[in-house]
């Protein structure tokens, strides 16, 4: 199984076998998107080699062209389900529902209420159209598409630390800090209660540190992950984007914590961006919360993540994404 994570910045690949029933990392791949270079290319080349030439392969979608909601109902037959999510989510697109695809599955039961715990994502056709045009321009085929918030969940539930809070009432949070995009989940008992998307800070920092100092997009995101042996400037802005992430992080904690009355008890971070210097300490402190950097390769049995094996939280998504894709086949 192969998950392919494609970011603005980069794009990571991981393929994955099962052996006995086990997930067995194989191999990952990452190559940096260059901008004069058309997007299929890029892909060609992340999944290049006899490690990624089998099939299948999973991509995901993200942003603002993504819904993706938890809902309670009553027990209610399929047809009624699928008319009742499309109804949950057409007041809250920024997209056009005529032309979207929506998917919905039950993920709990309740007896005692007789009642349904829904899992409903929504994502614009056109959105997904172009992420699979992509991958079929580089010659491949996509055979399952899930959504980035979703692929951390499943990643992060087959490792040690998912698996002791699966079966428990806590709350944790699933941070994936990108480039363009944040994406957070917030799980308890193994379901994902709260998912969404929000502004990323990679690339607004690395712009930022660019103009502030004059120097080239590369140099300034060397500069952001060398932190604090960076210039003192540069520490100021990653320090003005974390506190940014930490408020929308808050926000979105808030809400959760007031509609399941569930405190959020931990908080683990993956992404390109969980690699600047003092980012778990200062989120940590702004929502007095515990927050580590979470090894996915850690959600398989054997392994050897090779030259990537110092930033495998970037790998995160992918990982989850190719678990998904396994689970289904």
């Amino acid at each position: 199984m192969i998950g392919l994570d494609i970011g603005t910045y980069s794009i990571k690949a991981v393929s994955i076998t099962l052996a006995d029933g086990k997930a067995v990392l194989r191999g990952c791949n990452r190559v940096n998107r260059i901008p004069e270079e058309a997007l299929h290319e890029s892909v060609k080349k992340v999944i290049s080699g006899d490690l990624f030439a089998v099939e299948p392969l999973a991509i995901a979608v993200s942003g603002p062209r993504v819904i993706v909601r938890f809902v309670e109902w009553p027990v209610m037959t399929e047809a009624e389900l699928v008319s009742a999510a499309r109804f949950e989510v057409e007041n809250e697109a920024s997209f056009d529902m005529q032309d979207a695809i929506i998917d919905c599955r039950i993920v709990s039961r309740e007896a005692a209420t007789n009642k349904i715990g829904v899992l409903i994502i929504a994502a614009a056709a056109a959105a997904v159209k172009t992420m699979v045009d992509e991958v079929t321009a580089a010659g491949r085929a996509v055979a399952s598409i899930d959504v980035d918030s979703l692929a951390l969940c499943n990643a992060f539930l087959r490792t040690s630390a998912g698996q002791k809070v699966t079966d428990k009432d806590t709350a944790t949070a699933l941070v994936n800090i990108g480039d363009t995009f944040v994406n957070m989940s917030i799980i308890s008992r193994g379901i994902p209660f709260l998912a969404r998307d929000t502004a990323g800070i990679g690339a607004e920092l690395s712009g930022e540190i660019a103009r502030r100092l004059g120097v080239a997009g590369s140099e300034a995101y060397k500069l952001k992950h060398s932190l604090p042996a960076s210039p003192e400037r540069v520490s100021e802005l990653a320090g003005a984007m974390i506190n940014k992430l930490a408020k929308e992080m808050k926000l979105s904690m808030g809400y959760f914590e007031s509609q399941y009355s569930l405190p959020v008890e931990a908080i683990y971070v993956s992404g390109g961006s969980a690699r600047l210097a003092g980012l778990t300490g200062s989120l940590a402190a702004a929502l007095d919360v515990p927050v580590s950097v979470w090894d996915p390769f850690g959600a398989l049995a054997v392994g050897d993540a090779g030259p990537f094996a110092d930033a495998p939280g970037e790998f995160a998504v992918a990982v989850g994404l190719a678990l998904g894709s396994a689970n289904n086949a």
